[in-house]
């Protein structure tokens, strides 16, 4: 299983945006800077950055731990644009980074199973498929 990923963290402009910036940054395409920043209101003049991935299970557990996020047992629109998924929404799992007032960060998720095999031909996934893997990307990383 693969997993297309959307990283996104704002942080007081006293912060190094190196501290939470995503391991392994090469894997990484940066998509937005301190220009689109989401929290001016708690973060007046402070910093932005997106990223953009697709990871294997073993370095976005990595990510997961190097960055302390966990998935929140909440419902999501879903990603726009997630890597691997077209320009449309695709069904996502919001992952939060630990309480810090110095920071947010947020990550979604979205999981990329190979499709079940039906007879040699790849069949689509539907919404009960995804529920099954929501479930089990909760149990896994909350």
């Amino acid at each position: 299983m693969l997993f297309s990923i959307i990283y996104s963290f704002d942080c007081s402009k006293r912060c190094s945006v190196s501290s939470y910036c995503p391991p392994n940054r090469k894997l990484w395409q940066k998509t937005e800077g301190d220009e689109q920043a989401d929290y001016q209101d708690v973060y007046p003049d402070g910093k932005h950055r997106k990223f953009c991935a697709i990871l294997t299970r073993k370095q976005f557990e990595k990510f997961l731990e190097q960055l302390c996020l966990t998935a929140e047992d909440v419902e999501t629109m879903g990603s726009l644009g997630a890597p691997g998924c077209g320009l449309g929404f695709a069904p996502a799992v919001s992952f939060r980074g630990p309480d810090d007032p110095a920071c947010e960060m947020n990550a979604y998720v979205t999981p990329l199973p190979e499709p079940l095999k039906k007879k040699k031909k790849h069949r689509q996934l539907n919404e009960d498929d995804w529920k099954r893997v929501r479930r089990a990307i909760l149990s896994l990383y909350s």
